[in-house]
């Protein structure tokens, strides 16, 4: 029979595996993500599992991010990690909780950017053909052309056409047949 691939969570060392019943649980404080694995890949000095057969490890700090790649926790999105001499440590591995990140308040008629400062948005000018602000991702969304016809009206591709005539009678070319 085929060989199966063990699920994530589980690993086999042994090639060729023909049943499920021949993959192992990963152990405590160990995980695998993918399927069909030799081995599982320990959580680091930040993460941990608390059951056999993990997909992801877990963060010891709160509001940390497990990274699979590395096994290492950074903060959340949204929130920041400062240590003592207040040296900013969000991105590095780390047990400590990361706190909640406090922005300023904006001032009236300004919006919050995808970077978290306050900023007068002016999405017309921004946009060639205008636009509007989308709070959720601090960003404006510009208009777009939808048809070739915006793109080139019939004067336009009347102007292409000849173009291409001259092209080809300049260049001693033959316009194709159809």
């Amino acid at each position: 029979s085929a060989p199966t691939r063990c699920a994530a969570g589980t690993y086999q060392n042994k090639i060729r595996a023909l049943t499920a019943d021949e993959c192992k649980d990963c152990p405590i404080s160990t995980f695998n993500p993918s399927k069909g694995q030799p081995r599982c890949l320990p959580c680091g000095a930040s993460a941990k599992t608390t059951i056999t057969g993990a997909t992801i490890c877990e963060c010891i700090g709160a509001n940390r991010a497990f990274q699979a790649s590395d096994q290492s926790c950074i903060c959340a999105p949204g929130f920041e990690f400062f240590h003592e001499d207040t040296i900013p440590l969000s991105e590095e591995d780390g047990r400590a909780d990361c706190q909640e990140y406090v922005y300023e308040r904006c001032q009236p008629g300004e919006r919050r950017n995808v970077d978290g400062n306050c900023i007068a948005p002016d999405c017309d000018s921004e946009c060639k053909l205008g636009g509007q602000f989308l709070d959720s991702v601090g960003l404006c969304s510009c208009r777009v052309l939808t048809f070739s016809e915006q793109l080139c009206d019939l004067d336009c591709r009347a102007g292409q056409m000849l173009g291409n005539i001259a092209f080809l009678l300049n260049n001693n070319l033959e316009p194709i047949q159809s």
